[in-house]
């Protein structure tokens, strides 16, 4: 397995928990959707996932290893403040990659997928939402991890440039043999891209539905 959740407790307050017992399992190159009504733990879930958190009890395990700790190989995209204002487009996807013709290489390749070559030296504030966003996707791809969480990575794009996402995702996918945990609400986003759907509820969260 690329990823497992073991037995995992998490709190923000002692004695109140928001995950109990909490089991996943991701197989290696699959896609992952997780879906639940807002407030019910997506992004604390998003975080242990990556080791940004550390569970109560249980344990977190990329391949057979314990995370305890952030890793590169186990990245995040976030929905909000996606890029750093301060460095411009091809920077924000080439930040935490080494400075080599190799990596610029891999940075203007993604950039131009994502379709936003014509912005390569723009800083974040002139960009749109989604813009943004392809930019943050591009930069958690560009040092090829071997797992993304993506937390609601659609919800600023266009049909079409959905779809040119979409298609970039599952081509590093089949490259790399990537896996992915795509936290969404669209109900067809979750059945078109995903090969699980992981639908969470209840108090404390569990795995309502598969």
């Amino acid at each position: 397995m690329a990823l497992v959740l073991e037995n995992v407790y998490f709190s923000y307050e002692a004695g109140n928990y928001l995950f109990e017992n909490l089991n996943i399992k991701v197989p290696e190159a699959s896609t992952i959707a997780v879906m639940g009504p807002s407030g019910i733990g997506k992004t604390t879930l998003s975080k242990l996932l990556v080791g940004l958190i550390k569970p109560n009890q249980g344990k977190v395990r990329m391949y057979n290893k314990v995370l305890e700790r952030p890793n590169i190989k186990a990245n995040i995209t976030f929905q909000e403040n996606p890029c750093f204002p301060w460095l411009n487009v091809l920077d924000n996807v080439k930040f935490g990659m080494p400075d080599t013709p190799q990596s610029t290489e891999r940075a203007k390749y993604l950039i131009d997928q994502m379709g936003l070559t014509d912005s390569l030296f723009k800083y974040p504030q002139a960009l749109s939402g989604g813009m943004k966003q392809r930019v943050s996707i591009a930069r958690s791809l560009a040092v090829n991890p071997e797992f993304l969480v993506l937390d609601e990575p659609f919800s600023a794009l266009d049909a079409v440039t959905k779809i040119k996402v979409f298609e970039l995702l599952k081509r590093e996918q089949q490259a790399s043999g990537i896996s992915y945990i795509i936290v969404l609400h669209s109900v067809e986003d979750a059945y078109d891209l995903s090969d699980e759907v992981l639908v969470f509820g209840g108090k404390p969260t569990k795995v309502m539905e598969r």
